[in-house]
């Protein structure tokens, strides 16, 4: 399948504010324009999961394990390597005498098992915040199956899978509201919840746009996003203005970049293998960035936090982006392509 270059483009983009927001929120030092290290630049990672729901899609020919396996093979053997490496670096980190690190620099074996099989948001177990970014891919996942039953199942019955998307957005909505804290109910999931569904329901209302390439469609969808935007940033301290997010804006950024005269536009950029290239690469550097920072703090121990300029999270970013691309290249890809052929292919 042809990649869409305006995604990967904003896929980029939110991978590397989300670096940059990490690297200076563990270290407590604002090192870029205070535009770039906003408390809210957290909630980049429900962007994640808007492009994530827009992007899905279930094969009615596929059963649930066949399904479940695809989505495992793609995302979980990096969460395997990435869990084992983060360990190794706490124990080093721990006998450097780091104490930079604001998680725990305890070893939890039972609780690095649960993460790496996928499964340390569920709420089914406590596990203590190991390479925290990986909650992600934990939600993900339970997305995913309830995503593939709602479908599977509403379609069987002859039923709009629409309501099935709609209710869980509703029963995010209401965990976020109460800070729920049970199993496949907690405030990480109910985040998931809302910003992947929005996007599945955005996939379906787009497909039925007649005039969804039209100039005039992007003009107007253009003048929404900046009018919305806008009022995001004066009411940025409001409660509950994040909402604005998940429901309005960063749907509109995904059906734009979706709209063939902006895939078009980014495509003529001489850079577009490249984009492409780091883009599908974004995967590998979000979940190693926290190794990455770990790894940085270990060689830097002897000295204290003042010592961490700009260059010092240029550096970093670099890194973090060499070795995503490299990781995808050399492990992630052929890890998979290894087994689709002995698992799926089978």
């Amino acid at each position: 399948m042809r990649r869409n270059t305006a995604i990967d483009l904003l896929r980029i983009i939110s991978c590397l504010l989300i670096i940059l927001h990490h690297f200076q929120q563990v270290l407590e030092k604002v090192l870029t324009p205070k535009m770039l290290f906003m408390k809210n630049y957290g909630l980049l990672v429900e962007l994640f999961f808007v492009i994530s729901g827009f992007l899905t899609i279930s094969k009615d020919n596929d059963s649930v394990l066949k399904y479940m396996l695809r989505k495992i093979i793609r995302l979980l053997p990096l969460v395997v390597i990435s869990v084992v490496l983060y360990e190794l670096l706490i124990v080093l980190y721990f006998f450097e005498g780091g104490w930079l690190w604001p998680f725990s620099l305890k070893v939890d074996i039972v609780g690095s098992f649960i993460t790496a099989i996928g499964l340390s948001e569920w709420g089914l177990i406590y596990c203590n915040g190991i390479n925290n970014p990986v909650w992600y891919i934990s939600v993900l996942l339970l997305c995913y199956i309830i995503e593939y039953l709602i479908s599977t199942i509403f379609r069987r019955w002859k039923l709009n899978p629409e309501y099935g998307y709609f209710f869980c957005i509703i029963i995010g909505l209401c965990g976020k509201i109460i800070h729920a804290n049970y199993p496949f109910f907690t405030a990480g999931i109910c985040r998931g919840y809302i910003a992947f569904f929005v996007g599945v329901i955005t996939r379906k209302k787009y497909q039925r746009i007649k005039y969804k390439n039209d100039m005039k469609c992007l003009l107007c969808e253009s003048v929404v996003l900046m009018l919305s935007s806008i009022a995001y940033m004066c009411l940025y301290n409001t409660k509950g203005i994040n909402y604005l997010l998940f429901f309005l804006i960063y749907p509109l950024i995904v059906i734009i970049c979706n709209n063939r005269y902006i895939i078009d536009l980014v495509e003529k950029i001489n850079f577009g293998k490249l984009i492409n290239a780091l883009g599908e690469a974004t995967y590998d550097i979000y979940i190693l960035h926290i190794d990455i920072l770990l790894l940085i703090m270990i060689i830097s121990s002897e000295i204290g936090k003042e010592a961490f300029t700009i260059v010092t999270m240029l550096i970093f970013v670099i890194l973090c982006f060499c070795i995503g691309v490299i990781s995808n290249r050399f492990v992630s890809v052929p890890i998979k392509r290894l087994l689709n052929k002995y698992i799926i292919s089978n």
